[in-house]
């Protein structure tokens, strides 16, 4: 579907053009000049959208192929995940994606690859998408997974992200 490379190109584009925005909107009441330097970064924005194959993963259709087990679909996916893009509306867009993760079919890699993107998430600052990655532990759970959720949940920095998981480990597994 994409490689990293091409989820990491997007998200530098995507905040290069949300900057864009935000810059162009304080003066866009200035002049006619101002006002179409605005229409111009919102139109570049919305027309990179379209086009980049990285925000195919807001089509239902693409969410639809994750669930029904598409291979290249469920890999591009996956590496939007591990990527762990940061852009205007990337949290959304990754509740999306594993939602429909939660329910493909997933081979072992697959299963592990999730883990290790969980693991990643609870290191990092707390993002809407959490929680959805709690919900996921269910599908993929190992002991092996649980003791690692454990350790990691004893480490100061991810303490608060890992009661969600150990709540979801407790109350599902």
């Amino acid at each position: 579907m994409f490689s990293r490379g091409q989820v990491e190109r997007a998200e530098h584009d995507m905040n290069a053009l949300t900057a864009r925005i935000n810059e162009t909107v304080k003066h866009r009441q200035e002049s006619d000049a101002k006002w179409n330097e605005w229409k111009k970064a919102t139109h570049a924005f919305h027309t990179y959208f379209h086009e980049n194959p990285v925000f195919l993963l807001w089509r239902r259709e693409t969410l639809d192929a994750i669930r029904a087990g598409d291979r290249n679909t469920i890999e591009g996916s996956l590496t939007f995940l591990e990527a762990d893009p940061y852009f205007f509306r990337s949290g959304y867009l990754k509740e999306k994606v594993l939602r429909a993760i939660k329910r493909a079919p997933l081979n072992g890699r697959d299963e592990v690859r999730v883990q290790m993107i969980i693991l990643r998430a609870l290191e990092g600052r707390y993002k809407r998408e959490f929680k959805f990655y709690a919900r996921l532990i269910p599908r993929i759970y190992t002991p092996q997974f649980e003791n690692e959720l454990r350790v990691a949940a004893k480490r100061t920095n991810c303490h608060n992200h890992a009661h969600l998981v150990l709540n979801a480990l407790d109350n599902h597994c």
